[in-house]
């Protein structure tokens, strides 16, 4: 268990306070072909190429990337997915 994995049940959407976990490598593929098809930007509008690991609400709605083993858990670095 990495240490990420320690703390994902500690984790929460910061506005709607849902729980999170991790994406699952097939949820990862879905999310990058759709990045393919149409631009995946985050809430402050920087464009998502690719990413390593993500933290998805339970809801699936929203995303939270992961790099170098740190949670980006702010509202505006997230990515809506759905609704």
């Amino acid at each position: 268990m990495t240490d990420i994995q320690n703390i994902i049940p500690l984790l929460c959407c910061p506005r709607t306070k849902l729980p999170l976990r991790e994406l699952s490598s097939d949820e990862q593929n879905n999310v990058l072909e759709l990045a393919k098809g149409q631009k995946l930007f985050d809430r402050s509008g920087l464009k998502i190429d690719a990413f390593d690991k993500a933290l998805i609400t339970i809801d699936g709605k929203s995303l939270y990337l992961i790099k170098q083993g740190v949670p980006f858990l702010t509202y505006e670095m997230g990515i809506t997915l759905r609704g």
